[in-house]
């Protein structure tokens, strides 16, 4: 077993079998059979005894600490005799202080258990093929061999495992020409064998990004003598995880030049398995606007289908979602043929992976209770605490979807919480990072802290920090996918009142979102398109438009579109009621809604509008009271919006960002 150090680290067992709860045992024998008459203990007690030293000796389970071991042979009733016994068991280590006592006892100990013969006067269970025996055998093989270094510090560890003391595994550095462990060595002691040590100080690196560290420990451990011939035959493995390793971290240009060699180093070593894997994320890394899409092959893995789907669910791809879909599908049945061939424990974590990635298609396609019943399953299915990136990402979309609600200190303090980044890898930790200044900057776009934006630039991570997602200004010229950069443009001339001008971009977000089959934005788009007709006197095609997909949006799984389609709803009406009561009833009610929707999504610009028009359709209806009320409202909207526009500084959004910094901090000192 692998124990936490006193900083908190894994430590690595030594290469000694001998461990201080196998002494206790070993005296549990010792005092029975050699100290004592087994004659003269009652035989229910024997055979009580004899039991729970087995127990212990198979291994099976965590060891019973001295105490737990001590108490379970006293469990039992007992007579006088074997009273006497627990008890000499219990304190034998108090004859034990000194290192010297230790070794002078158990040096004459074992070979007073040791069966040579079948003639032998001891009792059977210590005869060469008995449990005890071979239990004894391998214990005092490993203590006669054990040099006076090794033998002081397990002498140390055994004191302070029966003072009911936490131990220290014993460090004795194992050289391989010393060899100070041991005196006596066999043949085989001079061979140096594989460790995993190496690997799991690999992954430690992985971990906390220490990109020297990792690369010297991967290339260590499959370079060990795992056979007798020259070569491990495993140098495709290394190259593999360090590949691995510099993709995570968007170093493609490193990966790119290790996949050409581990391409040529698995063709020559005959392994079919990572060169499929190799030729993969070679795809994966091609400049093409259209990147290859793989195909079903014997030893592909099901996460390289799924990757497919990320492929098609680019916008310039020019898919439908539908072909998004049949992917996922293709990998779900990939990976169970895969399971069956590969049935390795953990390759079954991998069947979260498609849920997660139905979660993203499903919410592209505007079906956002789909989206989080996949992201439930994931979320609920996974480990808490881990690595796992799969639930991390749906723990990232559900946050994010839950911030677009207007629930930002909700989704804020859910990725603050330690089950979500306690195990992260420096990598991911990036894209927690990035996801947490991306809901912070949505709610200063929404609020109008346009200056506050700015300052935000210089707290950016690592990542996609696009900040034309939420502010339009002309400076800004990141690049979007051709959907996005159509709303973007008509969005843009809307707020300067010139959406006239903008009709080709509209009509190319309406094409390719019903095209791609994005419900989200196709109904951004249509929302916009009625606002279009409005500009232009045509209120009954406004209102049929948004009454098309206001079903769509009612449920309130958008607050946002629902607002803007209930506002521009709402103008429509007032545009067909030539001073009718009844459609400017109507209208107050979606007006009523929007407001609503604005004052949980703190959207003050767009709630000022809302509550000007709610002012003026009171006024007509002759609601004075309502529309000195409203009023007021919006003159209160007016000054929160002028206060924010002038804000740099917000202490509570840099007292979180301080908070991430600190986190990346901790996880990189593990």
């Amino acid at each position: 077993m692998n124990k936490l150090d006193k900083d908190g680290k894994k430590s690595i067992q030594p290469p000694s079998v001998l461990r201080p709860h196998h002494l206790v045992l070993c005296t549990a024998l010792i005092v029975t059979y050699k100290e004592r008459d087994p004659k003269t203990i009652p035989p229910a007690f024997l055979l009580h005894l004899q039991r729970t030293v087995l127990n212990e000796m198979s291994s099976t389970a965590e060891p019973k600490t001295f105490k737990e071991f001590i108490l379970e042979l006293g469990s039992v009733q007992r007579t006088s005799e074997a009273t006497k016994l627990v008890k000499s068991i219990e304190f034998k280590h108090v004859e034990l202080l000194q290192a010297s006592k230790m070794l002078e006892y158990f040096t004459r100990g074992f070979p007073n258990l040791l069966v040579h013969d079948e003639e032998s006067a001891l009792p059977w269970q210590f005869h060469r093929r008995s449990l005890f025996g071979l239990f004894v055998r391998r214990y005092a093989i490993d203590f006669a061999k054990m040099s006076f270094v090794a033998a002081t510090a397990l002498h140390a560890s055994y004191q302070r495992w029966c003072n009911h003391m936490p131990i220290e595994d014993v460090r004795v550095e194992e050289e391989p020409l010393t060899m100070r462990r041991q005196i006596l060595k066999a043949p085989n002691d001079y061979m140096t064998w594989p460790k995993a040590e190496h690997y799991e100080r690999f992954q430690h690196a992985l971990a906390t990004g220490e990109e020297v560290a990792a690369s010297e420990k991967a290339r260590e451990f499959f370079e060990q003598r795992f056979h007798d011939g020259n070569d491990s035959g495993l140098r495709q493995n290394a190259i593999l995880n360090l590949v691995r390793m510099h993709y995570v971290r968007n170093e493609h240009e490193t990966a790119k030049r290790l996949l050409q060699e581990g391409i040529q180093v698995a063709r020559n070593a005959g392994d079919a398995v990572v060169l499929q894997h190799c030729a993969t994320l070679l795809n994966r890394l091609e400049d093409n606007r259209r990147p290859p899409i793989n195909e079903i092959q014997p030893h592909i893995h099901p996460y390289e289908i799924l990757y497919d789907v990320k492929k098609l669910m680019e916008v310039d791809y020019d898919q439908p979602l539908a072909a998004s879909f049949e992917k996922i599908v293709e990998s779900i049945a990939l990976y169970d043929r895969w399971l069956e061939v590969h049935p390795d424990p953990d390759n079954a974590a991998a069947q979260w992976a498609q849920h997660g990635v139905q979660a993203i298609v499903w919410e592209a396609a505007g079906c956002d209770k789909l989206a989080d019943i996949e992201e439930n399953i994931v979320i609920s299915m996974t480990e808490q605490g881990g690595s796992d990136n799969n639930r991390l990402t749906a723990i990232l979309n559900k946050a994010y979807r839950q911030a677009r609600q207007g629930q930002y200190s909700e989704s804020m303090a859910a990725l603050l919480e330690p089950e979500v980044w306690r195990g992260l890898h420096t990598s991911d930790y990036n894209t927690l990072a990035s996801q947490m200044w991306h809901i912070i900057v949505l709610r200063a776009a929404r609020r109008g802290q346009v200056k506050l934006i700015d300052s935000l630039r210089a707290r950016c991570p690592p990542g996609n920090g696009n900040l034309r997602h939420y502010t339009y200004k002309n400076d800004l010229r990141s690049s979007m996918g051709k959907i996005d950069e159509a709303l973007h443009e008509v969005i843009r001339m809307k707020n300067v009142e010139a959406i006239g001008s903008s009709l080709q971009a509209l009509l190319t977000s309406l094409w390719h979102s019903e095209f791609q089959q994005r419900l989200n934005a196709y109904r951004t788009s249509i929302i916009l398109l009625a606002d279009f007709g409005i500009e232009f006197k045509l209120f009954h095609r406004a209102r049929q438009l948004i009454t098309d997909i206001l079903p769509q949006l009612i449920t309130g799984n958008d607050l946002e579109q629902r607002a803007l389609a209930s506002f521009t709803l709402a103008r429509s009406l007032i545009g067909l009621s030539g001073g009718s009561s009844e459609e400017l009833n109507e209208a107050l009610q979606h007006l009523l809604r929007a407001e609503g929707d604005f004052i949980k999504l703190e959207m003050y610009p767009q709630l000022k509008d809302v509550q000007f028009l709610l002012a003026v359709v009171y006024h007509n209806l002759g609601m004075a009271l309502e529309r000195d009320t409203m009023a007021n409202k919006q003159r209160e909207t007016t000054e929160i919006l002028k206060a924010y526009e002038l804000v740099t500084f917000d202490e509570e959004v840099w007292q979180v960002l301080d908070i991430v910094a600190s986190i990346g901090y901790k996880l990189a000192a593990r």
